[in-house]
């Protein structure tokens, strides 16, 4: 479920319905359930190249420590 659209809707049924009178929010809550289709996500497609974590550069050369 993409929780940022679906957050958007819960907050605006909040926001808006609010207004309205109490006895109209289970009609509200069943059309956020129809809607709630909406938010569903389709799968995942499989990567081409798995994710690796680069490596990061060295900002200054090492020093080379002489065997004695």
């Amino acid at each position: 479920i993409s929780f940022h659209i679906a957050s958007i809707g819960i907050l605006n049924i909040l926001r808006f319905d609010s207004l309205d009178s109490a006895g109209n929010l289970p009609k509200h809550l069943e059309s956020l359930l129809e809607k709630s289709k909406r938010y569903v996500l389709p799968e995942r497609r499989v990567r081409s190249c798995p994710r690796v974590v680069k490596g990061k550069p060295q900002k200054y050369p090492r020093k080379c420590q002489s065997i004695s």
